[in-house]
């Protein structure tokens, strides 16, 4: 089975504000707004390929996780060895 041929470039829309007195980035705001085409599956062909026609719309939205509460505490991927490794440990 050759690779899955799929391709999305939406524009990107968002802001980002940086305090300059904390040397820290206070806002994070990321909208990728598009369309998708092409065949879904994992990258090594171990679930199964569904191929939509056409091109469909997708939305994916990003934020600034400041974690301090548990639900900003999930790490990417929900990998939890991240935690280990001081994810959201504060950085000098």
């Amino acid at each position: 089975m050759a690779p899955l041929a799929r391709d999305m470039r939406p524009p990107l829309h968002g802001f980002i504000e940086y305090d300059h007195a904390k040397d820290a980035i206070t806002r994070f705001d990321l909208l990728a707004l598009g369309d998708i085409w092409g065949r879904w599956g994992d990258a090594n062909s171990k679930s199964m390929a569904i191929e939509r026609p056409g091109r469909n719309p997708i939305l994916i939205g990003f934020e600034l996780a400041k974690g301090d509460s548990p639900t900003n505490q999930i790490p990417p991927g929900g990998w939890g060895h991240y935690l280990e490794l001081g994810y959201f440990a504060a950085r000098d």
